[in-house]
């Protein structure tokens, strides 16, 4: 199995996810990973570094690539597997996070097999929440992984210590 050749692991400032749309477990469309890759990136948007995300890199390292994600577009072979999967997911982060936290946002794609996208995440000027229905959810990036801060006196606390509210 081919381990991603970057010479970094998961650390505070980047993060692996084998895919956005495509649930390895039960092997259907879902959205789960999007979910994933959505609340990392507000975490990392919400971080005072910000950080990378690699799509199409499991956790152990081992590339599992963008194919089946690609699978899941119904306009495959109409435009560029790339465009789509860039199109989605431009369109995730505006839908859920907004127009200002997808202007901290860019991705490429890396090609070596298997493709991969590396999504870099500047820290934001101002906090980031997602939007989930009526819910507004803070995520904040730790060493280990992203959290969801779900009690308001501490989101309030965090943001006065990021932000100076």
């Amino acid at each position: 199995m081919r381990k991603w050749s970057g010479p970094d692991r998961e650390s505070l400032y980047l993060e692996y996810k084998s895919t956005l749309r495509w649930d390895i477990k039960q092997q259907v469309k879902s959205k789960i990973p999007e979910d994933a890759a959505i609340k990392t990136i507000a975490g990392f948007a919400n971080a005072e570094h910000g950080g990378t995300l690699l799509i199409g890199v499991a956790d152990d390292g081992s590339v599992y690539g963008l194919e089946n994600d690609y699978a899941t577009f119904s306009k495959r072979g109409e435009r560029g597997e790339q465009d789509l999967w860039g199109q989605h997911l431009q369109n995730l982060i505006r839908s859920r996070l907004g127009d200002a936290a997808l202007a901290l946002v860019s991705w490429e794609f890396h090609t070596n097999g298997d493709d991969l996208a590396r999504v870099n995440i500047e820290p934001a000027d101002f906090p980031i929440l997602e939007r989930k229905g009526d819910d507004e959810v803070f995520w904040q990036r730790t060493p280990v992984s992203t959290i969801a801060v779900t009690d308001p006196v501490d989101r309030d606390r965090i943001i006065a210590r990021r932000w100076g509210r």
